[in-house]
């Protein structure tokens, strides 16, 4: 007999035989010590086996309005869960072109609008660092084929071009084949892309490049302190949250205090600085820790230090193990989660060239087939 709760948008139950704080997360082990940053064990984040006997259909990544209103999930997660409704406002900057999915019977109800000009698209994994637009709302067979980032999409001299990251992986441009080292391909309104078992239909939408940096010029020059902003499809939408010298920060989600449950009285308080992104959504919020990370000011220097063991803190797409000092401009990777810090007081810098993984393989869900870093078969010979 198994008893289940909910932890956010997952389904959890204790994990037979086990230590109470140990779950099992749809047929998979489930840290919640680890989430807490309680442990100096590294664990990797919790994924499904590929072939399992115990198989329990996961639960809905989002719940509608009526369950919602039946359910009182505050009651059952165990704890309450604080959700900043700032963290889904509207994206302060205009969008610059449109991916619209396409079914068998032509164009869904899915697209994911592209708001930077220079963005990274595919699949969040947590073996990688956060994509700038994850294609969610994709079906299981979809999502095993797209990379971790599968496709660069970027304008130069006012034309969006396509650009292939993902070795071994399925995509094409109007039935063309693109491969991984290809020139990058010019794109026109309504060109069919496929990217893995997807195919969608780009749009360029009718924001000009130059109106686009000056609002978001504007959006910055708001900033009167150091502060971290909230970074989604491609650029920073608006959500902040302001820095204090004096008071480290702890970046995460709500979390259960001590005593909460069972064996638990070693668990953290809520910090008292804490930036609580509940409230971003469900595929933002994957591998998200409960203390993912934390900012603080040192010997004149603001820097990152990762808190949890088992979920990876990125900066600049590169995971760190301690402590690293900031630069406005900088780009944090929380799990799914882009946050990037800006300093009015430094000179501004886009480290977007070594945001590009040197190599990334994602095939039928399996990790990387060569160690990081390593060329793809038939370069570098």
């Amino acid at each position: 007999m198994h008893l289940w709760c909910r932890l956010g948008s997952h389904k959890l139950a204790p994990k037979p035989g086990g230590h109470y704080p140990q779950w099992t997360f749809a047929g998979d082990n489930f840290d919640l010590d680890a989430l807490l940053g309680m442990t100096t064990e590294k664990h990797d984040a919790p994924r499904r086996p590929r072939h399992s006997q115990d198989r329990r259909p996961s639960a809905p990544s989002v719940l509608s309005a009526d369950v919602e209103a039946l359910v009182d999930l505050q009651r059952l997660r165990g704890w309450p869960e604080v959700h900043d409704p700032s963290l889904r406002a509207p994206h302060q900057l205009p969008a610059l072109a449109e991916l619209i999915q396409l079914d068998e019977k032509g164009p869904s109800q899915n697209s994911h609008r592209i708001h930077g000009p220079d963005v990274l698209v595919g699949r969040s994994h947590f073996r990688h660092p956060p994509v700038d637009l994850s294609l969610y709302g994709l079906q299981d067979h979809q999502l095993y084929r797209l990379g971790s980032p599968h496709a660069q999409f970027f304008v130069d001299d006012e034309r969006w071009y396509l650009r292939i990251l993902a070795p071994r992986s399925t995509s094409a441009l109007n039935g063309d084949p693109l491969l991984r080292g290809d020139a990058p391909r010019a794109l026109s309104t309504g060109d069919e892309i496929r990217l893995g078992a997807t195919t969608f239909r780009f749009f360029p939408l009718t924001t000009r490049l130059d109106e686009w940096r000056h609002q978001k010029q504007n959006l910055l020059e708001e900033l009167q302190t150091p502060a971290l902003l909230l970074e989604r499809k491609g650029a920073v939408c608006g959500p902040l949250h302001d820095l204090d010298a004096k008071t480290p920060l702890v970046i995460g989600r709500s979390h259960p205090g001590p005593n909460t449950f069972p064996d638990t009285s070693h668990w953290p308080q809520l910090d008292n600085h804490f930036w609580d992104l509940s409230g971003v959504y469900d595929q933002e919020r994957t591998f998200l820790a409960f203390r993912h990370a934390g900012v603080e000011y040192r010997n004149g220097k603001w820097v990152l230090c990762p808190l949890s063991p088992g979920y990876k803190t990125f900066l600049n797409a590169k995971p760190i193990a301690e402590a690293e000092p900031l630069h406005s401009g900088d780009r944090i990777g929380l799990g799914s989660l882009i946050l990037r810090f800006r300093d009015p007081a430094q000179p501004h810098r886009s480290p977007r060239s070594s945001l590009i993984p040197d190599f990334v393989d994602w095939s039928e869900g399996r990790p990387p087939a060569a160690p990081p870093g390593a060329a793809p078969p038939g370069e570098g010979d």
